[in-house]
């Protein structure tokens, strides 16, 4: 926890570029792809049995893309209750063989975002691995999120046109399928997605309602809390400004300092560490003592800036024991 704390912790002024306003021209305009939201004989899928979707999404998927002429990309995301994610690819190529490819999509990750990483993780794979005979190739990418193949046609990222580009003059197309219906390679796209969110998550950037998003579930796995009742309402009125600071990261500490250009150096004092939130509040060793005295079992970053009233005057207390401003 302390790692992903410390490295998303300035995460609410941070903007997701996956989510961002800025929209990109749509990069299959007059070129061979296409997407398709349906599934024929499928109308309603919540009508549907799991039985006669399976049914006719694999013969749909056999009568249109037969694995002989198509490259099949199933892809997939994964988010722990917006604490961790995951994308997973699975692949089957036209002359039998197969890949399976898992990643960590960041620690605060939405399902839609993990849903786009994976589609553009499946597209960067694809430019990479490219067959330089010169034959045509023709690849579908199956996936069951129709919010993230929408996003991809109407504002797609600055990210995924780039991974796109290269692959124009080949035969690509994208074809949503229903998920929880036993088509093999989604449930094997779910699974890598589920073990991709597992690994160890790498820095990524948020929006600020992912942030909302994942303290709100923090809140709600313990039914003592309620994410309307933050206690850090409770407090004095300078010492919500010292959580709220800590909470974000917009403070005085070094780390933070130094990407505002204010500071010289974004390391700390102790030369171990970037100076930042989580390194002052679990593991300097210049304030092991004051730490000690408050915190003998050093509960972890999220319980000292989003527990309970009492949790949260600790660590205002541990502020001005150190002397340090927020």
């Amino acid at each position: 926890m302390k790692e992903k704390f410390e490295k998303n912790q300035d995460l609410l002024w941070q903007t997701d570029r996956y989510e961002s306003l800025k929209l990109a021209e749509s990069p299959w305009e007059n070129n061979k792809v296409s997407i398709s939201y349906t599934i024929p004989g499928i109308e309603r899928k919540n009508e549907e049995d799991t039985i006669n979707l399976r049914v006719k999404t694999l013969e749909h998927i056999d009568n249109t893309y037969p694995h002989d002429t198509w490259t099949h990309i199933y892809t997939d995301g994964s988010s722990d209750n917006m604490k961790a994610g995951g994308a997973g690819i699975h692949i089957w190529h036209s002359d039998g063989s197969k890949e399976d490819i898992a990643k960590a999509t960041g620690f605060i990750c939405s399902n839609f975002k993990a849903e786009v990483i994976a589609i553009k993780t499946a597209l960067e794979h694809i430019q990479a691995n490219q067959d330089n005979s010169g034959e045509e190739q023709k690849y579908i990418i199956f996936c069951d999120s129709q919010a993230a193949l929408q996003s991809l046609e109407q504002t797609p990222s600055d990210q995924l046109s780039e991974a796109m580009a290269p692959l124009l003059k080949q035969n690509m197309e994208f074809q949503w399928i229903p998920s929880h219906c036993r088509i093999p390679g989604n449930e094997r796209a779910d699974r890598l997605a589920k073990e991709g969110s597992k690994l160890d998550q790498t820095t990524k950037s948020f929006s600020y309602q992912e942030v909302k998003s994942v303290i709100k579930g923090i809140y709600s796995e313990n039914t003592n809390y309620s994410f309307k009742r933050d206690m850090m309402h409770q407090l004095p009125r300078k010492e919500q400004c010292t959580i709220f600071r800590l909470r974000t990261g917009h403070c005085q500490l070094r780390a933070h300092q130094y990407r505002m250009g204010t500071s010289q150096t974004p390391m700390c004092e102790c030369g171990s560490s970037r100076q930042t939130v989580n390194h002052l509040l679990q593991d300097c060793p210049l304030y092991t003592n004051e730490r000690g005295k408050l915190w003998p079992e050093n509960p972890d970053v999220v319980q000292k800036l989003w527990g309970n009233e009492d949790d949260l005057l600790l660590t205002t207390q541990f502020i001005k024991q150190t002397r340090l401003s927020a």
